[in-house]
């Protein structure tokens, strides 16, 4: 019998949380969304509800941090 899995759970310090408030790159609304993805060599998504839209998309997320707020739609 194989043991379960565990995932790290990691947690983003308190005096590091407003930094990353700041947006690193474009903001772009959903229709706008695949010309961005194309090309890209490692794609991180921070918000669940992007996450789903780019996986909805036909991309392949490299990394993606959850915070646990949001319930995705199936």
């Amino acid at each position: 019998m194989n043991a379960p899995l565990k995932t790290p759970h990691l947690f983003l310090p308190d005096n590091a949380r407003e930094a990353m408030r700041v947006p690193l790159g474009p903001i772009v609304q959903t229709a706008e969304l695949a010309p961005h993805l194309a090309g890209a060599s490692a794609l991180v998504s921070v918000v669940a509800v992007l996450l789903q839209k780019i996986v909805e998309s036909g991309s392949e997320v490299s990394l993606a941090l959850f915070d646990y707020r949001t319930k995705l739609t199936e």
